[in-house]
């Protein structure tokens, strides 16, 4: 079974995009076969890989929307051998205000990857910092998650935080 990982946190900053690219790395260093999914419309992922989101085509705002018939053609090498990409841009943001519409509507990206997961070893989502519907569809298509977190006050909640003056 294809291992597909959501990494996913609220907040920006904390690290999600890093993480997702360093594990695309760390799991084609073992030879396995990586497929990264750019799930936020901000498109770090997808610079990170080098590609420029204003003119990759078809991105996963495609395929989410069920425009792009062929699922292969958004997936693109990038120059890390054994790792692929579907990438991003800014038509994410358009996409999720039109998925609200849509019956199963936090399913669509699980029904999008179903028939490619199989391909790859691991599939990573690098998901948005929001509590969002793309958020919940990276989770939803997700077996396991990835929580990066800050190491600092504002990340940790208690009953009895100590006053800071």
């Amino acid at each position: 079974m294809t291992k597909i990982i959501a990494v996913a946190n609220h907040k920006g900053g904390v690290g999600k995009t890093t993480t997702t690219f360093n594990l695309a790395g760390y799991y084609a260093g073992l030879g396995r076969k990586v497929l990264a999914c750019d799930l936020d419309p901000q498109a770090s992922l997808t610079k990170l890989f080098g590609f420029n989101p204003k003119t990759v085509h078809p991105s996963l705002a495609e395929l989410l929307l069920g425009t792009e018939e062929a699922v292969g053609e958004a997936i693109h090498a990038t120059q890390t051998s054994g790792v692929h990409l579907i990438p991003a841009n800014s038509q994410l943001a358009d996409a999720e205000k039109r998925l609200i519409t849509r019956m199963n509507r936090e399913q669509v990206l699980a029904r999008v990857l179903r028939p490619i997961a199989e391909a790859f070893d691991v599939v990573l989502i690098d998901c948005p910092p929001a509590l969002d519907l793309l958020n919940t569809n990276g989770l939803s298509a997700a077996n396991e998650l990835i929580i990066p977190l800050e190491s600092s006050t504002l990340q940790l909640h208690t009953e009895s935080a100590p006053d800071v003056a």
